[in-house]
């Protein structure tokens, strides 16, 4: 899950701003399964266009990350207008404080800690800009000017982030997340490859797993224009895109079937596509046909991929009468439409995936960085989808420390929910039990009006409403000091919820009666 955090003393007894408050502002903040970092990450930017900005939104927005510095030659004083106004994502209330011409503290909150200090480089030599100096670790190449492994390593720092395909796909590696993230093994410098490529793969890596796996197919990409495109007719008797986007719908190639055939070897040859541009500026569309070797139905697939799905956050199902604007901020890299899909053949169907090629083409950049990160840190931990919790006693300390109105009650249930897709998963495979600790507040002692009893009841129905099951939460007041009887009077698969952590001495002076 996310985590958000308060600065409020003894119990929080106002909502958080930073929680979400409407379906729309909670697409920004879709809990997920992730591993814990063990560290901040630091990173630059190469490049501040329409990929440079929406990651540098984004990583502002989550505490994992730090950007350091951002290679432009925009003026200090510019920027707080570009990143809080935007055509395509709308408005934003971000800060900029200029403290000198090559440097800016940007943030949203009154006090100074919400305030990260960014340097502003100024180079197009990769060699003259000093990433290291400025402690950045890992870049995100999002100029389009170096596009194979060695214009990159010009970079002076430990890794780069190509948002990009590259041109010498033979030597520069390509992770898409969803699909390839796990054979990541700390190489240096990477692509991302393209939008539609991380929209189409992770599809295609769900699909492959039905009906005995794809036998062809093709796809036709309904691409929003860019920037590389022309305004007016400009002077050009080779090429169509020379003509206004203004104007046409313009026939275009994709690099997408290229790089489909590097992910999926198996495929090679038999998924073809081509793109056309159309006069929008944002959110793209994928015509996708695809031949099974087996029959199967359009209903049958979808409860299939449903369950062999590995990313239900990048591989979505959505059932409304939605349009592209619809999708504009959506981080999902593959989104469904259940009303644009039919059925072609006994073992042929017709899918229409929706993807936001800017915003959520970054989000997935975003999930590579994390991945990389837990990599190569020299602490990381691994990913709970790698581990086995099949009859398992599982610990999880989770952050339920949600504000409380004053009488007591649970204000705001986001952090609650925000655990459910790690709860889930740990207990569809089937654990022994599961026992849970989080804190509240910041009492010096026991404090019944800090005790987490309160949440045991919510989390027991949102569990149920999430699985249609009826599921119980066992409270266990000893908290920290339960003993074996405690956590085993309910049988196999139960869950127990400990009382505050922080009624104990040593959660936060560990050397008060016990260590660790």
């Amino acid at each position: 899950p996310n985590f958000y955090f308060t600065s409020q003393s003894k119990c929080a007894r106002s909502p958080s701003p930073t929680f979400p408050t409407s379906p729309e502002a909670a697409r920004a903040h879709e809990p997920r399964l992730l591993s814990f970092l063990t560290m901040v990450i630091m990173c630059g930017i190469n490049g501040f266009g329409r990929i440079g900005k929406c990651t540098f939104l984004q990583l502002l927005e989550q505490q994992e990350f730090a950007v350091r510095a951002i290679n432009t030659s925009m003026k200090a004083t510019s920027i707080q207008k570009y990143i809080n106004t935007d055509s395509t994502h709308g408005t934003r209330n971000y800060v900029v404080r200029v403290v000198d011409e090559n440097t800016i503290q940007v943030g949203s909150g009154a006090t100074v800690s919400s305030f990260r200090t960014v340097k502003l480089l100024r180079s197009r030599n990769p060699e003259d800009l000093p990433w290291r100096k400025n402690g950045v670790e890992i870049v995100f190449e999002t100029t389009g000017a170096f596009l194979t492994i060695k214009e990159m390593a010009r970079h002076d720092v430990d890794y780069v982030i190509l948002s990009a395909p590259p041109k010498d796909m033979d030597t520069t590696p390509m992770f898409v997340y969803g699909v390839n993230d796990r054979d990541y093994a700390g190489e240096a410098i990477i692509s991302v490859a393209s939008c539609t490529t991380n929209c189409i793969a992770p599809f295609l890596a769900a699909a492959e797993n039905i009906a005995g796996g794809i036998r062809d197919g093709s796809f036709i990409t309904i691409h929003a224009s860019t920037a590389s495109q022309s305004i007016v007719d400009e002077a050009h008797d080779k090429k169509r895109t020379n003509r206004s986007i203004f104007n046409n719908i313009i026939p275009h190639t994709t690099g997408a079937s290229k790089t489909v055939d590097w992910l999926f070897p198996q495929l090679k040859g038999k998924i073809k596509g081509t793109s056309i541009r159309v006069p929008i500026n944002n959110v793209s569309m994928v015509d996708l046909n695809l031949h099974f070797n087996e029959p199967i139905e359009k209903e049958a697939f979808f409860n299939e991929m449903n369950e062999k799905n590995r990313f239900p956050d990048v591989v979505q199902l959505h059932k409304g009468q939605a349009v592209s604007s619809d999708f504009i901020g959506f981080p999902a890299s593959t989104v469904v439409d259940y009303h644009g899909t039919f059925q072609l053949t006994d073992s042929g169907i017709k899918f229409s995936l929706w993807y936001d090629n800017e915003w959520s083409y970054c989000a997935q950049m975003i999930h590579m960085a994390r991945t990389m990160n837990e990599v190569n840190a020299p602490q990381r931990v691994r990913s709970i989808r790698d581990a086995s919790f099949v009859e398992k006693d599982v610990f999880m300390r989770v952050d339920f420390n949600c504000p409380l109105n004053e009488d007591g009650t649970v204000a705001d249930e986001f952090r609650v929910r925000a655990a459910l897709p790690t709860l889930r998963h740990i207990l569809k495979e089937g654990p022994s039990r599961v026992v849970l600790a989080s804190h509240l507040g910041r009492p010096k002692g026991a404090d019944p009006s800090c005790s987490t009893d309160r949440f045991a009841p919510i989390l027991a129905r949102l569990l149920s409403e999430a699985t249609g099951e009826e599921r119980s939460v066992i409270f266990v007041p000893s908290g920290l000091d339960a003993t074996e009887e405690d956590v085993s009077s309910a049988g196999p698969g139960a869950i127990y919820l400990l009382e505050n952590t922080r009624f104990h001495a040593y959660e936060t002076k560990p050397t008060a009666g016990k260590s660790g």
